[in-house]
């Protein structure tokens, strides 16, 4: 009779048991300083931390949002356009790396509903739009979208002192590109280009600050240099 009754209670107990070990756990991380969480999150990926610790309580909700700090979100085919969009909009003005590296089929997935578009422009508008972003690289594993973005006016320009270009462009498009970033210091140009025109015949590139540029071409002669 005892042992039957020892039998009926033990998943209940074993339950208790969970619980109390998850208290405790709690407890041990909330008794950590704000400084070591701070540290925690230079090795995690930025929506990692978002979902990981947003809404946990009060506390953790201040460290995440808190202004200091900065957070690098990759984005690839395994990301939601639902995770990527939620997180990205409460704490645009805290990234300051956004890797694209998207198929053709999932490009669309990470502008809004709304938009039809053909070729780069969103993506490049919402990268210069993050008004704290050091460092950007997108890779798109297609060369069918070009880019037609106006030339800067210098009302919107980025922040971006590293930008990784890896798909296809002209040089008026890189051109136009750099007009956003006057505070370029490496780019890296890591995909052959549609050669459509003419260097000579190109829009100017002011590169005042670049201190590293980095070439990957098959077909780039430098006699049109």
């Amino acid at each position: 009779m005892d042992n039957t009754k020892r039998k009926l209670t033990s998943p209940e107990s074993s339950e208790k048991n969970s619980k109390k070990i998850r208290n405790q756990l709690v407890n041990s991380i909330e008794n950590l300083s704000n400084d070591l969480f701070y540290e925690i999150y230079d090795y995690l990926e930025g929506l990692d931390i978002c979902v990981a610790f947003s809404n946990l309580n009060s506390r953790f909700q201040q460290l995440i949002t808190c202004s200091t700090n900065r957070y690098k979100i990759i984005i690839d085919y395994l990301t939601t356009k639902e995770l990527f969009w939620n997180y990205s909009k409460e704490f645009k003005h805290q990234i300051y790396s956004i890797p694209f590296q998207l198929r053709k089929s999932s490009v669309n997935e990470f502008l809004p509903i709304h938009y039809s578009f053909t070729d780069l422009n969103e993506i490049y508008q919402l990268i210069f739009s993050l008004p704290k972003l050091k460092s950007n690289k997108l890779d798109l594993f297609t060369d069918e979208y070009s880019i037609s973005i106006p030339m800067s006016n210098n009302q919107q320009l980025s922040p971006i002192t590293y930008l990784h270009i890896s798909h296809s462009y002209t040089f008026d498009e890189l051109s136009t590109l750099i007009s956003y970033t006057p505070s370029l210091r490496h780019l890296n140009l890591s995909r052959s280009s549609n050669y459509n025109s003419y260097i000579e015949e190109s829009l100017p590139m002011h590169l005042n600050e670049l201190i590293h540029l980095s070439i990957h071409s098959d077909n780039l002669n430098f006699d049109g240099f």
